[in-house]
C-alpha cells in the first residue's frame, strides 16, 4: 500500500481533458478527451450560394427603390442615378451586393 503522499498525488492528477485521473491510468493508449472542438472543425462559409445571391438581389432592389424615391427631388440626373442622393440608403444597398459578391467569392475557393 503505497503511502499518503504517493497516494494524494495519482489522485490530484490532471489528465488531458482537464478531469483529474490517476497516474496509474496515464500511459494507457488511445486518444485524449476533449470538450472543445477545434477552430478548423468548427468554421463554414460565411455564406451559401443562396443567401450571396439574396444579398445581391436585396442590395439592388434596394437601390432601384433609393432611386424611385429620389428622382423627384433630382430631376437634373437620370432616374437611375438618383438613387446615389439616398447616402445612408445607398451605403447599405452597396453593403448588401458587396456581401452576396464576397459569400460568392469564398464560394469559389
Amino acid at each position: 500500500m503505497p503511502n499518503d503522499s504517493t497516494h494524494h498525488a495519482e489522485q490530484n492528477h490532471w489528465s488531458e481533458c482537464g478531469r483529474a485521473t490517476s497516474v496509474a491510468i496515464t500511459g494507457a493508449l488511445g486518444r485524449p478527451h476533449r470538450s472543445v472542438l477545434s477552430l478548423g472543425i468548427m468554421r463554414k462559409p460565411p455564406l451559401n450560394l443562396w443567401q450571396s445571391i439574396l444579398a445581391i438581389f436585396v442590395g439592388v432592389i434596394l437601390y432601384l427603390i433609393d432611386c424611385q424615391l429620389h428622382y423627384k427631388s433630382h430631376p437634373d440626373v437620370s432616374w437611375i442615378q438618383s438613387g446615389i442622393y439616398s447616402s445612408w440608403g445607398f451605403l447599405f444597398d452597396i453593403a448588401c451586393v458587396l456581401t452576396g459578391i464576397y459569400g460568392l467569392a469564398k464560394l469559389c475557393e
